[in-house]
């Protein structure tokens, strides 16, 4: 029933139900005032508009083959131009997961009224941002650290803290100002150390793994340097994003403006530009540079994902830091075809997962805070 009343409401979106398939429409409509609500909250189009991009992940072309059986697609709908087609997965996607939402609440509530983005479920289980300093810890309880402040640490606490260190742990950002006004964003699982203030003339810190995104305060007497094991980024005055995740097996340096010398751990320096990137194999040291999109890699910082060619096993490692979950894949070799879409960070992650499952012929099963993909 659930996945006719798909079918006839992306028909009904479209403009394309039959005369008998407005009949069977209407007929459901009678049953309950709730399925006309229904109606209305599946037909938005200003929501479905804003959200099809969000949810038009993926290879495009599996999810149709997969979807249009399962609601009756007639073969020639199947024949639609590439562009439409990517269009039309998006909001069968939409209206499928609204469908499968509301009418699991309208079973289990005399209401349907709550919108979906407050749907009781696992979004991001932060975990603690802290703030570390002489062998001690505090807990941040704000987004926010500024190492004037004095608020979180007094003026004689900070006066015997030479070098601190904040560590960012799954499903949070954090925004970091260093003493100079250097600005940095801090995505989940990221440990950064840097001294309260910057004495000599090299302003230096330390991210010891995770991903930030730097906009540094110009300069030209304290040249600004990120340290990354043996690696280094060097800049005046920038602004540039780094991924140095250890299970990526790569440090990643992307430069939004400005200009950035990289020193590798084979001793090799590399100037980049403005839209260029290295990427460093961290097992062999060997640097490969590229131009990119530069929005894709810092698209984090505006609160999404965006994979372009990327294999299920990194975004599941992408999904694991920023839900704070643990991913076991069963799938085995069928796990590695190549994804791109973009997603919203605001999802839920049921919503995340039953994207993925609609999308791959993969199972996703959640338990507590573990997430398992199987055939």
């Amino acid at each position: 029933m659930r996945d006719r009343l798909t079918y006839l409401l992306f028909q009904y979106y479209i403009h394309e139900l039959s005369e008998q398939e407005i009949r069977e429409l209407q007929l459901w409509l009678d049953e309950s005032p709730k399925h006309r609500l229904l109606l209305e909250k599946v037909m938005d189009a200003d929501r479905i508009n804003e959200q099809r991009d969000v949810e038009s992940l993926f290879d495009e072309q599996k999810a149709w083959q997969k979807l249009s059986p399962r609601l009756s697609i007639r073969k020639q709908k199947k024949r639609f131009h590439l562009r439409l087609i990517r269009y039309a997965v998006a909001i069968l996607a939409v209206i499928a997961f609204d469908c499968l939402y509301w009418l699991n609440r309208s079973d289990s509530t005399s209401e349907v009224t709550r919108p979906l983005t407050e749907q009781p479920d696992l979004w991001a289980a932060k975990e603690n941002v802290t703030l570390s300093y002489n062998g001690k810890e505090k807990v941040l309880n704000s987004n926010q650290y500024t190492v004037k402040d004095t608020t979180i640490l007094s003026e004689r606490e900070l006066k015997t803290a030479e070098i601190l260190t904040i560590d960012v742990a799954r499903g949070n950002t954090f925004s970091l100002i260093l003493d100079d006004g250097t600005q940095i964003v801090l995505n989940s699982a990221t440990r950064i150390s840097f001294p309260r203030h910057f004495k000599s003339n090299m302003r230096e810190v330390t991210l010891w793994y995770g991903e930030a995104y730097f906009q540094v305060a110009k300069s030209a007497q304290k040249p600004f340097v990120v340290h990354k094991g043996q690696s280094q980024i060097r800049v005046l005055g920038t602004s540039f994003n780094i991924n140095a995740y250890a299970n990526e097996n790569t440090i990643t340096t992307t430069l939004v403006e400005g200009e950035v010398s990289f020193s590798s751990v084979n001793k090799q320096n590399y100037s980049l530009t403005p839209g260029m990137q290295s990427c460093m194999n961290t097992q062999t040291g060997e640097t490969e540079l590229r131009s990119v999109n530069t929005s894709v890699y810092t698209a984090w910082i505006e609160g999404k994902f965006i994979f372009q060619s990327m294999e299920l096993e990194a975004i599941m490692r992408q999904i694991e830091r920023w839900y704070a979950v643990d991913v076991v894949n069963r799938a085995g070799e069928s796990q590695n075809s190549h994804f791109r879409g973009t997603i919203s960070r605001d999802l839920s992650l049921q919503q995340v997962l039953d994207i993925l499952q609609q999308t791959t012929d993969l199972t996703f099963t959640l338990d507590e805070r573990t997430i398992t993909i199987t055939q």
